[in-house]
């Protein structure tokens, strides 16, 4: 059998809860201050380009 998939990435990681991305975080990562910033990141307020500052959703990304 012969298979194709297509999968758009482009919202995947939009809706990642924090709470079990920290989870698996604690799993694999050994250092507490890898962690800790990893978690501070995940939580960071965004600042628009107006200079606007709104909660974060999903998970930041590189522009």
């Amino acid at each position: 059998m012969d298979w194709v998939l297509e999968f758009d990435i482009k919202g995947l990681f939009d809706d990642i809860s924090h709470e079990l991305l920290m989870k698996a975080v604690r799993k694999h990562v050994q250092d507490e201050w890898a962690r800790l910033y990893i978690e501070r990141w995940l939580i960071a307020p965004m600042q628009g380009k107006d200079g606007a500052i709104t909660a974060r959703e999903g998970t930041p990304k590189a522009a």
